[in-house]
């Protein structure tokens, strides 16, 4: 009997093994009993065909492979033949080599680990996102990667409708990013006259968030003969990823025409309707804008009516500092809970001839961190909060904002801004908030407007600063320890302010922890605390950040921020006093040659859970094994014992 059999059967398998084919029918009577023994009823002929594809591995789906510095990047695994995919280690990101390699951050809360399905990264350098273990089919495991994900340069493009325009023309100004990848969102729009006599043209001033500028151009020379052509530039500045960017254009005024221009010496002119825009553009999040049907009009003072001068004061000053604010983090299992800046108000009054000037007179604040100030020697020059060199926030409550601080147009601080337009009102005083950064030091706030064809300027000062911070060498003798810690950042003796109730703890643990090796008295090393007026420790501009943001990571001094911290040599030191550093005695010396010199941990968390602190060795991981390289005090603010005491 000839039995013809066909069918298809298709199935997934991995790996090397052994493929069984078999009749999918069972015949009656298919074997017969023989003396002999079993035979086979009837024969089978036929073929069979084998047919074996290599399927593709799964892949990690970009949403876009060239991004700048500081895009979000959003990723997912596929596979051309399965949804069943499930992540069993996570994601992990491979930089390509120097040059052009760099590190990513996954961003916080948005997947990129055990079962998630998607992640969303911000690439800093060019690489590739790795799955080193998913489960397929819930039976087998692949590794999936991405394509190589580049990170170009991209620049801040601005244009004008029209370069050439008549006095008291509305004039659009458009920022983009070169690349026409995303929208832009300028953080500020800033006008500058020409220095014609009189100063001008003048400008409507724009707000920043938006990625257009509406506004009217205004000639602020007489309307008659005498009148000239003035020139301005608009400049916007903006952050394309992380990187600061700014973009200039210039735009011609023609002068006033006699009862059409509005110029000087003519009343003001209200400028022209502004059609209402409003649409969706995504940051950090979406939300919606919309520009005023009508842009305020444009007030021109001419000179003669006055002299115009300016007060500028401030509700916090250098003797009053502000608070910065602080990261909260637990160090030691001790928590500084997270504290939010403190904000000041600064306010202009601005007269000409002794009298308010108009409602609505624009006043421009801007600020500027001074250098030296708070120990941060690596500021070596004056930095606007606006600037490209101005250090910014990579993630954290003021993600993109400067470490400097920031100003605020109203109370609740809804609206932040680097720099701030704002109209005076009938009394001619105009106010903002000043809010303050992450350092402490010093900034100048500048307050700026023009009156009658003239700039007036006043400046005030506004410190940063933690209270009660004192020198912990003026309250220990030099001669009872070894201070060391100096850098190029911060000099020695600059890094060495603690909190009041603190400095008076940490004398009898010198004192305690002296030790006598073969007749050398050997001293502890005191290192770092916090600077002068506390606040973000390290921060250089030239490298946007170094160590800390204060929110990435753990990384350098985060927690030294508030004179609540102390670190320690990890070995003893044969000398004490100051003298630059030059006798330190590295953790290396005692931990494989001198053992004799390691500062025995129990016995100094002994000493300090006496003064209300904790003690833990801090190091760093080298190949996977943790290697201590000093020890760390965190103290509690009050008398309560610190966990573990």
């Amino acid at each position: 009997m000839h039995v013809s059999d066909l069918a298809t059967n298709a199935a997934i398998t991995y790996g090397a093994g052994v493929l069984w084919a078999s009749r999918p029918v069972v015949y009656h009577s298919s074997c017969i009993s023989q003396q002999t023994g079993y035979q086979a009823a009837y024969t089978v002929s036929g073929s069979q065909t084998i047919r074996a594809t290599v399927l593709p591995p799964p892949a990690i789906v970009v949403d876009r492979t060239t991004v700048v510095n500081g895009d979000t990047v959003t990723a997912h695994p596929t596979a051309s033949w399965t949804s069943n995919i499930i992540v069993r280690y996570g994601w992990e990101w491979v930089a390509d080599p120097a040059p052009t390699g760099g590190s990513a951050t996954f961003v916080p809360g948005s997947g990129c680990g055990l079962r998630d399905l998607t992640c969303r990264l911000v690439p800093h350098g060019d690489g590739h996102l790795r799955m080193p273990d998913l489960l397929m089919l819930g039976r087998f495991y692949q590794t999936a990667v991405s394509p190589t994900i580049h990170v170009a340069s991209a620049h801040l493009v601005l244009v004008v409708d029209s370069s050439h325009v008549a006095s008291g023309s509305q004039v659009k100004f458009t920022a983009r990013r070169g690349d026409g990848q995303q929208t832009v969102q300028v953080q500020s729009w800033v006008w500058t006259p020409g220095s014609t006599s009189p100063v001008g043209p003048l400008a409507v001033d724009c707000a920043g968030g938006d990625s257009l500028c509406l506004t009217t151009l205004q000639n602020t020379s007489p309307a008659d003969s005498t009148g000239v052509a003035q020139t301005g530039t608009m400049t916007a500045m903006a952050y394309l990823g992380t990187a600061a960017e700014s973009a200039s254009v210039a735009v011609t005024v023609d002068r006033p025409v006699a009862g059409g221009g509005g110029g000087c010496g003519s009343p003001a002119i209200a400028s022209s309707t502004v059609r209402t825009e409003s649409r969706n553009r995504t940051a950090s999040a979406t939300r919606t804008s919309s520009r005023s049907a009508t842009a305020p009009p444009m007030q021109v003072i001419c000179v003669g009516g006055g002299t115009p001068s300016m007060v500028l004061t401030v509700t916090r000053d250098t003797l009053n500092p502000l608070y910065p604010r602080i990261r909260g983090e637990t160090v030691n299992s001790v928590v500084v809970p997270e504290r939010a800046p403190d904000t000041a108000t600064v306010t202009v009054w601005l007269t000409q001839g002794g009298s308010p000037v108009p409602s609505g007179t624009r006043v421009t604040f801007r600020a500027e961190w001074l250098p030296s100030t708070g120990a941060h020697a690596h500021i070596k020059n004056a930095v606007r909060f606006e600037s490209a060199d101005a250090p910014v926030l990579t993630t954290g409550p003021e993600w993109k904002w400067p470490l400097f601080g920031y100003f605020c147009p109203d109370p609740g601080c809804i609206l932040k801004a680097k720099t701030a337009s704002v109209g005076t009102n009938s009394s001619g005083t105009a106010s903002v908030y000043v809010v303050s950064g992450y350092l402490g030091g010093r900034a100048l706030v500048i307050a700026s407007a023009a009156v009658g064809g003239q700039v007036v300027e006043d400046t005030t000062m506004v410190g940063y600063a933690v209270s009660g911070l004192v020198s912990l060498q003026s309250r220990i003798p030099l001669a009872d320890v070894y201070w060391t810690g100096g850098n190029l950042d911060h000099a020695e003796g600059m890094n060495f302010y603690v909190q009041d109730t603190i400095a008076s703890r940490l004398q009898p643990i010198v004192e305690n922890m002296w030790k006598t090796v073969n007749g050398q008295q050997l001293y502890l090393q005191y290192n770092d605390a916090s600077l002068p007026n506390g606040g973000t420790f390290t921060v250089t501009p030239s490298n946007r950040v170094r160590f800390e943001d204060p929110y990435i990571g753990s990384g350098g001094h985060t927690a030294h921020n508030t004179g609540l911290d102390q670190d320690i040599g990890f070995c003893y030191s044969p000398s004490h006093g100051e003298n630059g550093g030059a006798n330190a005695v590295g953790s290396s010396t005692c931990r494989g040659v001198d053992t004799a010199r390691t500062v025995s941990l129990p016995a100094l968390q002994i000493q300090a859970c006496l003064q209300h602190g904790a003690v833990l060795a801090h190091g760093e991981t080298v190949n996977g094994t943790f290697v201590p390289t000093h020890y760390h005090i965190r103290f509690v603010g009050s008398n309560e014992n610190a966990p573990g005491c």
